[in-house]
């Protein structure tokens, strides 16, 4: 169903996590209706322009670029207005996304962006077990030393790892049961 999540969710979660949302108010149903109905107003404008194109494709040969792009100052990652800004969309996709984002009460791109990433870190958490999470902390506890064999986008990827843990354990447990239940991953 919603293809925005889908390469952020699945493919690479480590550049997907939002931990600036993390500590802000649990997500509200209202708020979750409304970005599933921006999704469906997305897959819409897909359809009218066909060189749209709303995926989340990351290019994993340049991770370090990548991290740069997603991260503010404070080292927190905001994937959805990092994405919507590097998008270029053609001035009338432009208008027809704010349009739905008008349509679905919100008031800017930014409150968007701050909910989709706080879904989204709700869907990774969701998909992400604890086996996961133990396998990412026996990476993060590897020193430079014992990374310095392997090629420096694998080393930039591995030192997402401790945000990517700490921002997985801090997503509110509402957050999770809320998108859970939504059907936003089906």
């Amino acid at each position: 169903m919603l293809r925005f999540l889908t390469v952020a969710a699945l493919t690479i979660p480590a550049l997907a996590l939002p931990s600036h949302a993390l500590a802000g108010t649990p997500l509200t149903k209202d708020e979750v209706d409304r970005f599933v109905d921006v999704t469906y107003a997305i897959e819409l404008i897909e359809e009218d322009y066909p060189d749209a194109d709303f995926d989340l494709d990351l290019d994993i040969d340049d991770v370090a670029d990548i991290a740069d792009g997603l991260f503010d100052s404070d080292g927190d990652i905001r994937v959805t207005l990092w994405f919507l800004e590097s998008a270029n969309f053609d001035p009338e996709v432009e208008a027809a996304f704010e349009d739905a984002l008008r349509e679905a009460a919100f008031s800017s791109v930014e409150e968007f962006a701050d909910v989709s990433d706080r879904v989204i870190a709700a869907a990774i958490a969701i998909e992400i077990d604890e086996d996961d999470l133990r396998e990412l902390e026996k990476v993060a506890k590897f020193g430079r030393m014992d990374l310095s064999i392997l090629p420096e986008e694998i080393r930039d990827l591995l030192d997402i790892a401790p945000r990517l843990i700490a921002a997985v354990e801090a997503v509110p447990a509402s957050d999770i049961a809320l998108v859970a239940r939504s059907g936003v991953l089906d």
